[in-house]
């Protein structure tokens, strides 16, 4: 996206893309950087309650966020300095 409009970044907060990282940090190398968000999880349970698609159930809810989160820990594990670090 970045490239197609001639920007300098690009910043995408969607779970998906961490399933992307390797391609990512392939297209990049050492350039690419993430900011780790994390929520308090009722809170995010609550929002995607409110969501048009998607599950209804906080355990649904919970149980489709381990996941990336996971991925994301093992990540910033392997690249920390890539990472800034962010509560919200």
């Amino acid at each position: 996206m970045a490239e197609a409009r001639s920007a300098q970044t690009w910043c995408c907060k969607a779970w998906r893309n961490i399933h992307y990282l390797n391609d990512i940090e392939r297209y990049f190398r050492d350039r690419a950087k993430y900011i780790y968000l994390y929520r308090d999880g009722r809170d995010v349970a609550a929002s995607f309650r409110k969501a048009v698609v998607g599950e209804k159930h906080f355990y649904h809810i919970a149980r489709s966020g381990r996941q990336p989160a996971d991925c994301a820990r093992h990540a910033r594990a392997r690249r920390p300095k890539a990472f800034l670090q962010r509560a919200l």
